[in-house]
C-alpha cells in the first residue's frame, strides 16, 4: 500500500501543475496524511498480527503438578 502511494502520489505531485492546478496535493500533506498514518497502521497491525500468531503457534499447555 505504502510503496504504491510513494509512487503515485509523488507522480501526482509533480504533475500537478501540468494537468490539475487544483489539486492540493503537497509533499508535506502527503507526508502527513497518507505516509505517516500508513506506517503507523504497518506496524500497529505487525505488532498485534505477528504476535497473535506466535502465541497460537507457540502456546503450550501448562501441567499442574500436585
Amino acid at each position: 500500500d505504502s510503496i504504491a502511494n510513494m509512487f503515485l502520489v509523488s507522480l501526482g505531485i509533480l504533475l500537478k501543475d501540468s494537468f490539475a492546478q487544483e489539486a492540493n496535493l503537497t509533499l508535506f500533506g502527503f507526508l502527513l496524511n497518507n505516509l505517516l498514518p500508513t506506517i503507523i497502521g504497518n506496524i500497529i497491525g505487525g505488532m498485534v498480527f505477528v504476535g497473535l500468531l506466535s502465541h497460537y503457534l507457540y502456546l503450550k499447555e501448562e501441567t499442574i503438578i500436585i
